[in-house]
């Protein structure tokens, strides 16, 4: 635990993304890195050195989307019904369809 008046130590990770989807320009961005301090984005960039001592996550493979965390139930809902065994009739295709349909 710090001393009383000192700041906690700062948490650093470094993702490097392969692909990084630009919410803003709608342009998906290779090679692109993410610092996290504390479990909070601080910023995306295109990928350079990683902080003195952060850890670096290697997701070069993945396709990563910011700001969506959530999205995840939003899109993979298949919506209000009275029909609580709905999802389990629903292919994962026609789930994703009706997801992206709510977007």
């Amino acid at each position: 635990m710090p001393a009383a008046g000192m700041p906690a130590s700062v948490q650093s990770q470094y993702v490097e993304a392969g692909h990084l989807l630009d919410e803003r320009s709608r342009q998906l961005l290779a090679e692109q890195c993410i610092l996290i301090e504390n479990d909070l984005i601080i910023r995306a960039e295109p990928c350079g050195h990683a902080l003195k001592g952060a850890r670096i996550l290697d997701w070069s493979a993945s396709t990563v989307l910011l700001g969506s965390i959530g999205l995840h139930n939003y899109l993979t809902d298949a919506g209000q019904d009275a029909d609580v065994v709905l999802p389990l009739k629903t292919s994962p295709q026609l789930t994703a369809l009706i997801g992206a349909r709510k977007c």
